[in-house]
């Protein structure tokens, strides 16, 4: 009787060390460090490392862009084994490099100016299912280095400055160039994209008329500049320059270039020194009497069936105005001046 009561103490005994030594064995305080990014790819993948000593039962992970919101979370993740739900020991500080998906636009993540992980480590219960130590919370940034920028014009947009029709889209449209009226006005609307997370103040911009017969631009000097500056702060990466300007006439009937030249005088210093000129070249549009004026343009499918016939103005050289208004597929679209062909996707 004795011997068992003996038994049952040391039993006991047994069961309040084990309890303590089970509170003292995970980690009490969520011992996370040195949280980098290493790599933000076009793959959606981001790469990142951060240091971690203790044990754990299994932690979440959370990682946002410039602050921490719905809007800026580019992934969850959950760190556990998941084989035997053992807990995950790391007896010194170990460095764990890793990757996650990119949940959010990867632009926006990659020009991000800081990023935040959120780590919350799982719970830890007595045998009664009480907490005996709670959920744990560390917050680590990473501010990223300021980095060289790379300025370029990106795309550009013509509009006719007494319609307002877009006759020119860089992006969308099936000719090299604008079809341009000597002495008329235009407006161009040129996006210019910095790379980087520099802010960048007073960026020279220069729309230069030069006689494309005679050659390129720079070589060739320009006939007529028009010039602006703009400025981009850390987080912002592009910009939209908007300039009129009257079509200079080369005495040519035929061709005249444009040119878009950023930082003329050198005084932002960029990783690529030699992409800020853009060339455009532009055709004299001869017959357009009365710019603005009405026609009418026909529109058939690529069988030659007449579909419907649409409204523009004079200006309007490439159907702009007219392909706004069509649906995916080819067409053929005629005015009493020209037809084309065009695949609107």
């Amino acid at each position: 009787m004795k011997l068992n009561l003996l038994f049952s103490k040391i039993a006991f005994a047994f069961i309040l060390i084990s309890q303590f030594v089970f509170s003292q064995d995970f980690s009490t305080q969520a011992d996370f460090s040195n949280f980098k990014v290493s790599y933000v790819g076009s793959d959606q993948y981001i790469h990142y490392n951060y240091d971690v000593q203790g044990k754990y039962r299994g932690y979440n992970l959370a990682m946002y862009f410039n602050t921490v919101s719905n809007d800026t979370r580019i992934f969850t993740n959950s760190v556990f084994d998941d084989s035997n739900y053992d807990p995950i020991y790391y007896p010194t500080s170990t460095t764990i490099d890793t990757w996650n998906l990119i949940w959010d636009d990867f632009s926006k993540v990659k020009n991000a100016l800081k990023y935040i992980l959120v780590i919350k480590t799982w719970p830890v219960y007595n045998s009664d299912g009480s907490i005996l130590i709670p959920e744990l919370t560390k917050t680590l940034e990473y501010i990223r280095p300021i980095e060289t920028p790379n300025l370029t014009v990106t795309s550009v947009q013509v509009y006719s400055s007494s319609s307002g029709v877009k006759i020119f889209d860089s992006n969308t449209s099936s000719n090299g160039g604008p079809q341009l009226q000597k002495n008329a006005s235009y407006q161009f609307k040129v996006t210019v994209t910095k790379t980087g997370n520099a802010a960048v103040n007073n960026l020279r911009f220069d729309l230069c008329q030069f006689n494309i017969l005679q050659g390129d631009y720079p070589t060739v000097p320009p006939k007529t500049i028009k010039t602006q500056y703009l400025s981009f702060g850390q987080a912002q990466n592009s910009a939209v320059v908007t300039t009129e300007t009257t079509i200079a006439d080369f005495g040519s009937d035929y061709f005249m270039g444009i040119a878009f030249h950023l930082d003329k005088d050198n005084t932002i210093a960029e990783t690529n020194e030699n992409d800020n000129i853009k060339l455009l070249g532009a055709a004299y549009h001869g017959k357009m009497a009365n710019i603005g004026d009405n026609i009418e343009v026909s529109v058939y499918d690529i069988n030659g069936n007449l579909l419907k016939k649409l409204k523009t103005t004079s200006d309007d050289t490439d159907f702009m105005n007219v392909k706004s208004q069509l649906g995916s597929g080819k067409y053929i679209l005629r005015s009493n001046e020209k037809s084309r062909q065009v695949l609107i996707k």
